[in-house]
């Protein structure tokens, strides 16, 4: 009787383990599908804007990883791709499988990313394009075939692009070399097509509009260099990031550090208020600033440009110190040149004052 139930006991033990097993690979058969769906090897091809050489999907491991990762520009942005990836690893927890309108993930490393961000003759920045009303729909590749016509997209992605501008996100740690081109038409010549390349680092970064004290905000620091047409130089610099990014009003705190940047832009900044058209043997800047709910607070938020060997109309001046002020909204800065002129009018004065004593 006793050796009766005894297997009883473990055939039922066994059948309840044997069909949670079945459930676990049924589950994780079902979201590896649902992924190469999202992200077929030829979606540029079929027209959804997006495409991965690969996709793994583990459950027991709680891992995604893609290779080849890519997303095309939106429409009127050419033909290329804002980001590509050549690797990227997600670790998530089971949180994320049961509420997929909060995708958290405990670690997020990433292997050649580079994001390609595009300023048109209007003014209009591609990453606009994916804040509007419909961005997923219109985010297919110039000229793609097959089914870059049908309208016969999924539920889910129909309601994402109607909803929502960004996902809700939270990572908990992020790190990666990351590479950020810049091509903006209404910049100086030199300047129209730049690289920054960081390696990055974050913890605690949410877009999730949630409140948050100061101290428990999101950290990303980024070291590495500038490159442009004729040189480059190194910079560094660290965020600290309210919650809910990209939605809303942000709230963020920033410095900045750069080594000797194009001496175009000394001309390009002060040429229009100063006679600066001879030569600057160095410029550099340093910045620092605080944004909440969207605007700038100009008592703490200023950029500090450092110039040698100035010509100033006809007068050389060995060493400038100019901090400007920035105030206005986070999507239209404004930079106040008028107290900067005032105390370099100062230093100026100061100079001139200086050179009569002396004589």
């Amino acid at each position: 009787m006793r050796r009766r139930r005894f297997f009883l006991i473990g055939g039922a033990t066994a059948g309840v383990c044997l069909f949670g097993f079945a459930l676990f690979a049924i589950l994780e058969r079902q979201v590896q599908h649902r992924l190469e769906d999202e992200f077929p090897a030829d979606g540029f091809t079929q027209g959804k804007g997006r495409e991965a050489r690969s996709v793994r999907f583990s459950l027991g491991r709680r891992t995604v990883e893609f290779e080849g990762l890519k997303v095309a520009q939106p429409r009127g942005f050419g033909t290329g791709t804002v980001i590509r990836v050549r690797t990227l690893f997600l670790n998530f927890p089971f949180s994320t499988l049961f509420n997929p309108k909060v995708l958290r993930f405990r670690d997020v490393r990433f292997e050649n990313a580079v994001v390609v961000l595009i300023r048109d003759d209007s003014g209009r920045w591609n990453l606009e394009a994916f804040s509007k009303s419909g961005a997923l729909d219109s985010d297919r590749p110039e000229g793609a075939a097959g089914k870059g016509n049908d309208t016969s997209e999924t539920t889910s992605t129909r309601s994402l692009a109607t909803k929502a501008a960004w996902p809700l996100v939270v990572l908990d740690r992020v790190s990666g070399p990351l590479t950020v081109r810049i091509r903006d038409s209404q910049a100086v010549s030199e300047l129209r097509d730049i690289r920054l390349r960081f390696e990055i680092a974050g913890t605690n970064l949410t877009t999730l509009p949630l409140p948050a004290e100061e101290t428990q905000w999101g950290i990303l620091t980024g070291k590495g260099k500038i490159e442009w047409s004729s040189g480059e130089t190194p910079v560094a610099w660290t965020l600290r990031l309210g919650s809910g990014l990209f939605e809303g009003r942000v709230s963020f705190d920033f410095s900045v550090e750069t080594g000797d940047l194009p001496k175009v832009l000394a001309a390009a900044f002060l040429g229009n208020t100063l006679d600066v058209t001879g030569r600057v043997e160095r410029i550099r800047a340093a910045g620092e600033g605080v944004v909440r709910d969207g605007q700038f607070d100009e008592s703490r938020s200023r950029i500090v440009f450092r110039l040698n060997g100035v010509r100033i109309g006809k007068r050389i001046v060995p060493e400038l110190t100019i901090p400007v002020p920035i105030g206005g909204a986070v999507e239209r800065p404004e930079f106040r040149l008028e107290p900067a002129l005032a105390m370099l009018g100062a230093q100026l004065f100061e100079m001139e004052l200086r050179e009569r004593l002396t004589r």
